[in-house]
């Protein structure tokens, strides 16, 4: 494959790929920006996702104590974790209360993510793009300039021929703005992956 797009959904291990010519490659590359992801402080204080009810009751309620305090490693920290932001939460809650109809409004603005129109209208397993996040592998092609081979020609000439080189760019998509910490460990570049986390995102990278 020259030019080509891998997406992944690290939560059911669905995946997707494609061959895309240059001018494709352009298009779908400028599909990938991602959505914000709104930082604990700020998730505090609005409801930041709205697009089901499942996740609308995590970010509405208990924001700070499901999506953050619960996952801490560490069992004795976890424990006063928990304590604090239930303190937390429910002091903020009727700030959430007030913003939560302007939040649903503005989300409700946004309209679909590119990226996840372009895999809908390529009709993709329904899978995929359940979650509000896909990994995304951009693969091309592009010429090496110190990596080359140099043949003389019947009159003299050298000609050099560059060889080719292979590249990929993977990256993290929100498809809608996402708490940060809601899926930030499962590609962190350069940060500690749990093992089961390493094993998916190596099955991703494979080609």
């Amino acid at each position: 494959m020259n030019n080509y797009i891998k997406v992944y959904n690290p939560n059911n291990r669905t995946m997707w790929d494609r061959n895309l010519s240059n001018e494709e490659f352009k298009q779908v590359e400028e599909y990938c920006k991602s959505r914000n992801s709104v930082g604990i402080i700020s998730a505090t204080f609005k409801p930041v996702r709205t697009n089901n009810m499942k996740d609308f009751a995590k970010d509405f309620f208990l924001p700070t104590t499901i999506n953050r305090a619960i996952k801490v490693q560490n069992t004795v920290g976890r424990i006063f974790a928990i304590l604090f932001s239930l303190v937390l939460d429910t002091i903020t809650f009727p700030i959430r209360l007030l913003t939560c109809i302007p939040r649903v409004i503005s989300n409700s603005k946004q309209g679909e993510h590119p990226l996840f129109k372009y895999l809908k209208d390529q009709m993709v397993d329904k899978k995929l793009i359940e979650s509000d996040h896909v990994l995304v592998q951009l693969g091309w092609e592009t010429k090496n300039e110190f990596n080359y081979t140099e043949i003389r020609d019947d009159e003299g000439k050298v000609q050099r021929t560059y060889n080719p080189v292979k590249k990929c760019e993977i990256m993290n998509v929100n498809f809608i703005e996402t708490p940060t910490h809601s899926h930030s460990y499962y590609y962190r570049p350069g940060g500690q992956l749990p093992y089961e986390r390493k094993i998916r995102l190596d099955e991703f990278i494979t080609h």
